[in-house]
């Protein structure tokens, strides 16, 4: 029996790195590091799950060619068309603890989805999703950290 690959959730910022400008060491890290992760996705070898909250934020994003690009990729990656009760209930009780909206949601979606990982370049996401470590369900992972660890 295959095993089955490691699913992972991309934030909105990683899904709209790969069209931003390079603008330091660090960006450009990162930039290369999501571009392998999504190559990895289009081989098969990582499954991407997604969620309606990726198509609210980007229906929210200023900028029309980078939205198109990110509505293109999400293109039949997004398998339900509401938020179950589970998730909002949990991105509720996750924004209670200190996360913000939208990042509460994330997270409770990736975990509804049952992703093992989900990778953001937000270091506010990522210091308070560390320090809800132990009530998070799904490790939260800085693409670049993800890359190293699992290259």
């Amino acid at each position: 029996m295959a095993e089955r690959a490691m699913r992972v959730y991309l934030d909105m910022c990683c899904l709209k790195w790969p069209y931003d400008q390079i603008g330091n060491i660090r960006i450009s890290l990162e930039k290369q590091a999501i571009e392998s992760v999504l190559q990895e996705i289009a081989e098969g070898r990582i499954e991407a799950v997604c969620s309606t909250m990726h198509d609210f934020e980007n229906e929210l994003n200023p900028n029309p060619e980078r939205a198109a690009k990110v509505r293109l990729w999400l293109a039949g990656r997004i398998r339900h068309e509401h938020s179950p009760e589970p998730v909002t209930v949990r991105g509720e009780e996750l924004a209670a603890q200190g996360l913000g909206e939208y990042d509460a949601s994330h997270i409770a979606w990736a975990e509804y989805l049952g992703a093992d990982v989900l990778l953001t370049t937000d270091d506010d996401f990522l210091k308070r999703a560390a320090r809800l470590a132990s009530m998070i369900k799904v490790r939260v992972q800085n693409p670049t950290d993800f890359v190293r660890e699992v290259s």
